[in-house]
């Protein structure tokens, strides 16, 4: 069980050494990261390999998904949450949000002037 709960933050952690993410960001993406489909594939091969426990390894694959989506989709809010403080807006954002006031600018002038 350890090694399910700590391998996937420890593999983040290492893929995003030096790319200036902060250690909440990659928290966000070891929690919500791409992930599940791989398990379903597994789960079918196990399933249909003939191996003895293969509806057992299936049925505990299948419960892990279903524990993996309700208790993700139930954090998401918490998780945007703590995004939500305006000192530690990131750069890119600032810039969108100015190209996007200057596009409504244009969009309003235009209308204006017709």
């Amino acid at each position: 069980m350890p090694a399910l709960v700590a391998a996937r933050p420890i593999a983040i952690w290492i893929s995003f050494l030096g790319s200036g993410l902060s250690v909440r960001e990659q928290a966000a993406v070891a929690w919500f990261g791409p992930k599940g489909f791989a398990s379903v594939v597994y789960g079918l091969i196990v399933l249909g390999s003939g191996i003895a426990a293969a509806d057992e390894v299936f049925q505990l694959v299948a419960v892990t998904i279903v524990l993996s989506i309700l208790l993700h989709s139930s954090t998401d809010i918490v998780v945007a949450r703590w995004f939500d403080d305006e000192r530690e807006v990131p750069a890119w954002y600032g810039v969108a949000g100015r190209v996007r006031a200057r596009l409504r600018g244009r969009d309003t002038a235009g209308d204006e002037s017709s």
